[in-house]
């Protein structure tokens, strides 16, 4: 026990020592003069130096509570109690001498024998005794007392520290110990004479101590020995007055009693890590805090209970799981991990379901503590939000949840979350048994075991309220729910009959839901035209019926619930008559022969969610047709349910209309469907089974087929039959589809049909003999290559258009576009408007020239890229425009332009306006017709036309620019860009564009070249021939004045947009040097010529726009050749010959100039190139 500035009430008398407090310590003052300081009563000492010292007795050097040793000094006064150690060093020991001998009984060494004394020659001393001891009082234990034995081995405990046995010289009191000053102790562990107190202040006959020392130890508190040493007390100790601990305190023994008014812990001590036993103040939860046994458990007294248990779970028990109660053993609780369960009124077990949280780990067959109210903390609560009530899991024992279990799972609460967080998380354990019906004092469940017929009912006579299997009494009002159950029920409904498995063919009544038949059978035979059959879920095995005229079966419930099974595979099934419905069954199919289903009958019935299944070479659905009078079946949702079959439905006459046909896989079947005479009209039929032989098999009859997706399966269409018609539109069939059409071998189909329009297939699994190809067949589908090239194929006649309305038809790249168009004009200042949104449109959106100026222009630009050539934008040769209304300019107002490779803007080689609609040439007049479509064909050089980034749009860009200004802009609806194609029109007229534009030769056969006094050529020996020399009458120039002669028309179809050209053979002998070719076009009356009024159809020239050949103002294009003398034939082409402002029918003339004078050349062919849009003159 360690006391510091304790007040302790045991009097013993020591002299008061010098000595000056300091950090080091306590040190002793050799020389100094004791006196009372009369300014406040105290003590004092003063050194030699006149330096005053409070005299205060260190309590660190108190062995007990009853013996104070001040620092390291002598030990005087009177002392009382036992002694420990070996005493044969002490002197003047009365041995023997009774109590008598003392001066008074205070004096009693210890409690062992009153006549143990220290000396009897100390009476006089009695002052130095505060208080009256007795013999009794017991300072020193008595295990250390000086008893008879003298024992002296003993060792000396002064201030907790071992000295040894008291006989040792060393540690001995010299034996001079005696009132005088001579009280020093010797060698290493004694108290040395530099402790003693001088002679002035010995205890001796020449100064007794007056002062009597205070139940502190002192005349006042402020002399109390500070105890700065862990003091143990042995013995029994009396402290009246007030204690101090700021250290430790330890109370032990086995009878060890502390009697206590109050105790005042510290407040603002905080107390770390865990010991068992230890109390004090929390300051966090502002309680007091008991460390409990275990690794880390503490009890916040007044704020939490713990109950301590055993675990026998099987397994350990998490810190913070719910635990319940599991029995007992001995004066233990035993537990094991709670879970919320179903408890039933059946069982009558009363056990504990929630007891409360483990606050620590508890092992398998360990023992802790378990919150049964209170925080339980350091858990992952992240999953929670502070303030949730926790509920006990169903599904994990020891969890819990914020969210109740589902009924019936009883509700059990676990506690509320007080903190948040994973890993410091904290619950307030406050568990909530579930309440039960039976817990509450008026109900009991005895007498009756509680069933799902059970209710509860209050009993008057015995104020409880109970179960019971049975209602009685008398019930008036409406009721709600199931009523099955009810007997004697009289429930009527109207031309109804019910069919249970659990039904009674003998008390079956029409009408009474409680009285079912057993079989459908039975109810079928007894049911009315105009009744209805409902079958509850179930299998029903039965015999061959028939569902006669008027009647519905259904059955209640979902799809397939209720399964009709064939007892007889010897006779049909189910025999339906006109005016029946069939709803919502599985039917089991007899084997062989004889159909599931059979309908012959004149007049309609339904079908509707049925589903097949075979018991082998099953015949699922069949109808005919024996009478004149058509018999016709619509089946909605027929479907296979799996085993083998022959055919699924089987239409032998009359008219099977089905919708919904689904078979996947299962069993084999031959046949899905197989037609011989009648009409099947097939919508959606989905087919997947790898085990169907053939999926649409024919001999004969008619079937209509849409929407058909066939895969997997090893046939679609078979042709067994001369007679058949089918039609077929939208069938897809896979192409892992082995056989796609077989045709048998013999099969002519002459007086047949056979169509599939908009399907999928391959042209080279189609099986057809010889003589059915000539037969009456259309096909148009899409075949994906699989060993042919990938194409859409048509074998049929093809009408674009009819008499009423023409439509135009795009071969090659398709109709005339406007995807990846952008058209932007240029304005007045610089400024650019984005019109392609207008462009593109169709109507009501018109744009045009949003500026007159000279230098004005519309860009056109194609951002679509060539999807065969990275980053190749898409050439146009073509713009196809729609006109509103014309401006006011002449054709050489305008130029079309494209940017180059030399990132300059360059005109076209030409342009020729025509009509898209009607096939009219305008030659080179653009914009020029009000409400029309028209088209520029342009001869662009798309070796340099370039992309670039105009507007920040990558794209190839070309303009239409205003070399002069315009009064009035046109008006556009709308540009398209023309591809490469083949155009018919809707008057059916072909034209080209782009690359489809081709150009043709036409020679100039036989002598045509007229001359001028010109000789005959020859080309001698031909072919070695000597015989043959072949006559050129009339085209040999060998003169320098020489000229021939020749005319001709620009052809029909000539595309005036590209040049002409004229190709000539020459034969020359000993001609070197070359000849020219002088060119006049000439305009001549009554050619067809844009309208110069405007109109849309072209009309006649005039004279007065006609040419005149003595016209000086015509142009002469003179063009030249060379070649070398040879024995061989030499073609030479002059041009291009610019026809651009020209029309098909203007007249060409030619001269054949002669250009040096030597030598000689023959004229042998001549013909001209051009190039056609089109292949002759629209009539």
């Amino acid at each position: 026990m360690s006391l510091n500035n304790s007040i302790v009430t045991q009097s013993i008398g020591i002299p008061y020592q010098q000595y000056v407090t300091s950090s080091a310590g306590h040190t002793l003052v050799s020389s100094s003069t004791y006196f009372n300081d009369t300014s406040d009563n105290l003590p004092r000492y003063k050194d030699a130096n006149g330096v005053v010292y409070e005299a205060i007795v260190s309590s660190s050097y108190a062995l007990t509570s009853s013996f104070v040793q001040s620092g390291d000094g002598i030990f005087s006064g009177s002392f009382s109690g036992s002694f420990e150690g070996d005493g044969s060093q002490l002197t003047n020991l009365p041995m023997g001498t009774s109590a008598s001998y003392a001066a008074t009984a205070s004096y009693v060494e210890t409690a062992q024998t009153a006549s143990y004394v220290i000396s009897s020659s100390i009476d006089g001393i009695t002052d130095y005794l505060r208080n009256d001891q007795t013999s009794s009082m017991t300072v020193l234990s008595s295990s250390f007392a000086i008893s008879s034995s003298h024992s002296e081995t003993t060792d000396f405990i002064l201030g907790g520290n071992v000295f040894g046995p008291v006989a040792d010289a060393v540690d001995a009191v010299s034996s001079s110990y005696s009132a005088t000053a001579s009280y020093v102790e010797t060698s290493q562990n004694a108290i040395s004479s530099s402790y003693a107190v001088s002679a002035s202040y010995a205890v001796s006959a020449s100064y007794e101590i007056t002062h009597e020392l205070s139940s502190s130890y002192a005349e006042t508190a402020s002399y109390v020995n500070p105890l700065t040493q862990d003091v143990d007390i042995i013995g029994q100790t009396d402290i009246t007055g007030n204690v101090l601990v700021t250290g430790s305190l330890t109370v032990s023994g086995s009878n060890s009693t502390v009697n206590l008014q109050e105790i005042q812990f510290d407040t603002e001590h905080i107390a770390t890590g865990h010991t068992t036993g230890r109390m004090y103040w929390d300051d966090v939860n502002k309680t007091t805090t008991l460390d409990m046994q275990g690794s880390d458990v503490r009890l916040q007294l007044g704020q939490e209970s713990h109950v301590y248990a055993t675990n026998i779970s099987g397994v350990t028990i998490a810190n913070g799981a719910a635990v319940r109660i599991s029995g007992a053993t001995g004066q233990n609780l035993n537990i094991e991990l709670a879970v919320s369960k179903i408890k039933s009124f059946k069982d009558s077990t009363e056990e504990d379901e929630i007891l409360g949280i483990a606050t620590e780990e508890i092992t398998n067959n360990s023992s802790g503590y378990v919150t049964t109210f209170g925080s339980v903390g350091d858990l992952n609560t992240s999953a929670f939000a502070a303030g949730d009530i926790l509920y006990l899991s169903n599904t994990t024992s020891g969890s819990y949840s914020n969210t109740k279990p589902p009924a019936p799972y009883f509700e059990a609460r676990v506690g509320v979350v007080k903190v948040s967080n994973n890993g410091a998380g904290v619950i307030i354990s406050r568990p909530q048994e579930p309440t039960f019906l039976t817990d509450i004092a008026q109900i009991t469940s005895s007498g009756v075991i509680p069933n799902e017929k059970t209710y509860l009912c209050y009993d008057d006579s015995t104020d409880l309220i109970q179960f019971t299997n049975e209602f009685s009494g008398s019930f008036s009002g409406s009721f709600e729910g199931d009523g099955f159950g009810l007997t004697d029920v009289p429930v009527t409904v109207t031309n109804t009959l019910w069919v249970s498995t659990t039904g009674n063919n003998s008390t079956a009544q029409k009408g009474n839901v409680q009285r079912p038949w057993l079989s459908i059978s039975a109810s079928t035979a007894a049911a009315s035209s105009g009744d209805s059959v409902i079958v509850e879920p179930g299998t029903y095995i039965e015999s061959p019926f028939t569902i006669s005229d008027g009647i519905t079966l259904k059955s209640l419930g979902s799809l397939k619930s209720a399964t009709i099974s064939a007892s007889n595979n010897s006779a049909t099934f189910i025999t339906q008559e006109a005016n029946t419905r069939l709803e919502g069954f599985t039917v089991v199919c007899p084997s062989g022969s004889f159909p599931g289903i059979f309908y012959d009958s004149v007049g309609g019935g339904t079908i509707y969610d049925v589903t097949f299944k075979g018991q082998g070479n099953s015949i699922g659905f069949q109808i005919s047709q024996s009478t004149a009078a058509i018999s016709k079946v619509i089946f909605n949702e027929f479907r296979y349910g799996g085993g083998n079959f022959d055919k699924l439905a089987y239409v032998q006459g009359g008219i099977l209309a089905t919708d919904g046909v689904h078979v996947p896989g299962g069993g084999s079947i031959d046949k899905i469907f197989h037609t011989t005479a009648g009409r099947l009209q097939a919508i959606n039929t989905n087919a997947g089974n790898p085990l169907v032989s053939s999926s649409f098999y024919n001999e004969g009859g008619t079937n209509i087929i849409l929407g058909t997706n066939l895969f997997n399966v090893q046939e679609a269409f078979h042709l067994a039959s001369q007679d058949y018609v089918i039609q077929g539109m939208n069938v897809y069939i896979d192409d892992n589809v082995d056989k796609h059409i077989t045709i048998d071998a013999g099969i002519s189909g002459s007086d047949s049909i056979f169509n599939l329009v908009s399907s999928h297939m391959q042209a080279a699994k189609i099986t057809a003999n010889p003589d059915w190809v000539s037969s009456n067949h259309a096909f148009s589908f899409q075949d994906d290559g699989v060993t042919l090239e990938p194409a859409f194929r048509i074998y049929s006649d093809v009408e674009v258009g009819h008499a009423n309305k023409g439509f135009t038809f795009g071969a090659g790249e398709g109709l005339p576009y406007n995807k990846g168009m952008k058209i932007i004009t240029s304005g007045s200042g610089g400024a650019f408007t984005d019109v392609t949104a207008e462009a593109t449109s169709r109507d009501s959106s018109t744009f045009d020239f949003t500026y007159s100026g000279s230098g004005d222009a519309m860009y056109f630009g194609n951002v679509q890229k060539d999807p065969s050539i990275d980053d190749l934008y898409l050439y146009f040769t073509g713009l196809q425009y729609k006109q509103v209304s014309t401006g006011s300019y002449t054709p050489g107002d305008l130029t079309l332009e494209i940017f180059t490779t030399s990132s300059t803007w360059e005109p076209i080689n030409g342009a020729q306006v025509v009509s898209s609609q009607e096939g009219y040439n305008y030659a080179n007049n653009v914009f020029a017709h009000n409400d029309s479509q028209e088209e520029i064909i342009a001869n662009v050089n798309t070796d340099i036309w370039a992309t670039s980034s105009l507007f920040s749009t990558e794209a190839r860009w070309g303009r239409i620019r205003l070399i002069n200004p315009i009064t009035t802009s046109p008006v556009f609806e709308q540009f398209l860009y023309t591809p490469d194609t083949t155009l018919i029109n809707p008057k059916g007229q072909l034209s080209f564009r782009g690359k489809a534009l081709s150009r043709q030769t036409v020679p100039i056969v036989g002598n045509t070249w007229g001359s001028s006094g010109l000789g005959n050529g020859e080309l001698s020996a031909v072919a070695g021939d000597v015989t043959w020399d072949h006559a050129l009458p009339g085209v040999q120039l060998n003169q320098l004045q020489d000229e021939a002669y020749n005319q001709l028309t620009i052809p029909a179809g000539t595309c005036t947009a590209y040049p002409l050209e004229v190709n000539i053979g020459y034969y020359a002998d000993g001609a070197t040097g070359g000849a020219e070719l002088d060119v006049v076009l000439i305009r001549g009356n009554g050619i067809l010529v844009n309208d110069p009024d405007g109109g849309k159809v072209p009309t006649p020239r005039t004279l007065a726009n006609s040419d005149t050949f003595d016209d000086a103002a015509l142009t002469v294009t003179t063009l030249s050749v060379s070649f070398t003398s040879d024995n061989t034939l030499q073609y030479k082409t002059y041009g291009p010959i610019d026809i651009s402002n020209y029309y098909e029918g203007d007249t060409i003339l030619i001269r054949q100039r002669k250009g040096s004078a030597a030598g000689t050349f023959d004229i042998v062919t001549t013909d001209v190139s051009f190039v056609k849009w089109t292949l002759g003159e629209r009539s």
